[in-house]
């Protein structure tokens, strides 16, 4: 089985879109530092996610909380499994996930939380 793949330099954000919610999969390599930020977009594509070697905690949470198909892999064994699971998705051109409901991590609704900590804070006082 071949699989095709193209590196390019940053590509506009209408094409990106394009390109990541046409594949099978979107994926990305974890690095131990920093919290991965595009992985609420990626999700948000209905394709499976698929990440390597391991990821934050928060990001594992934040995917079950919005529902996101986020398949965290630690080993060659479980990283050929969800790349299987991901062909299979889009070989029956299935969504790997409903729409998300990212009203609970959406600019507004922190917001509103942190509106509610320094009300919380200032009555306290």
């Amino acid at each position: 089985m071949t699989c095709e793949n193209t590196v390019t330099p940053n590509v506009p954000h209408e094409e990106l879109a394009t390109l990541c919610h046409d594949a099978a999969a979107n994926c990305y390599t974890w690095a131990a530092f920093g919290f991965h930020h595009k992985a609420l977009e990626l999700m948000a594509c209905r394709r499976p996610v698929i990440v390597f070697p391991g990821e934050h905690p928060e990001t594992i949470d934040l995917a079950k909380q919005v529902g996101g198909d986020l398949d965290v892999c630690r080993d060659e064994g479980q990283l050929a499994s969800a790349f299987d699971r991901a062909y299979a998705l889009w070989r029956d051109r299935r969504p790997a996930a409903p729409d998300l409901d990212i009203s609970s991590v959406s600019w507004d609704a922190g917001a509103a939380r942190l509106e509610s900590i320094f009300a919380n804070a200032r009555a306290a006082a």
